[in-house]
């Protein structure tokens, strides 16, 4: 298994770990042009070579890895997902609640991090004809079980944008990579170019 296995600590919590005592399966990426759907969205894949698409995690997770072997050892991952939630609160219906609720979710599933940056920027999204907000997370994860004594580096990006067809339902779509303290960046600007087509791809069913 080239990739280590991840789980989803919180809603809206943008980070994916390595602790699971099983990881979900993994088939390679061959129709990067047709849409993953999930339960009223759909995403295309990451653009490039080398990922792969987790199998088996329900109907409202769709999950994508760069597979590097070298890197998984080392404690540094890539992954993008699409995620649907559903809200805390009964309403998100403007783009103030939104914003309230995607911050106030972040910082209750930050708990095990130590939450670096955060920059986040609503807006009406006319394409999906929704409200949507742009995210940007850095956070630090220090006595990882799995990776004792390092310190490390969790980048996220992407958009959560309320379900047009639903005032309580959300859909996350993020690229975040992994890394330990000091190593150079894996999000560089080709990767993120790649990780860009998932996030750009987001459609609601009508």
């Amino acid at each position: 298994m080239i990739l280590r296995p991840f789980r989803r600590t919180a809603l809206l919590s943008l980070v994916w770990l390595t602790a699971c005592a099983s990881a979900p399966p993994f088939s390679t990426v061959t129709e990067p042009s047709q849409r993953v759907r999930g339960i009223g969205f759909s995403v295309l894949p990451p653009a490039g070579a080398s990922w792969v698409q987790g199998r088996d995690l329900g109907a409202d997770t769709i999950l994508f890895g760069k597979a590097d072997a070298d890197h998984a050892r080392q404690g540094a991952t890539v992954i993008a997902s699409a995620v649907r939630l559903q809200a805390r609160r009964p309403d998100l219906r403007s783009g103030d609640a939104l914003r309230t609720e995607v911050v106030d979710a972040i910082r209750l599933g930050s708990q095990r991090f130590t939450l670096i940056g955060l920059n986040i920027a609503t807006y009406d999204d006319a394409d999906l004809r929704t409200h949507c907000a742009r995210i940007e997370i850095v956070s630090e994860e220090r006595d990882h079980p799995k990776f004792p004594g390092q310190v490390l580096v969790t980048t996220t990006y992407g958009k959560t944008c309320r379900s047009p067809a639903s005032s309580v339902h959300l859909v996350q779509v993020t690229c975040s990579e992994r890394r330990p303290y000091g190593s150079a960046a894996l999000l560089d600007a080709a990767l993120r170019r790649e990780c860009d087509r998932t996030i750009d791809s987001l459609s609601f069913a009508e």
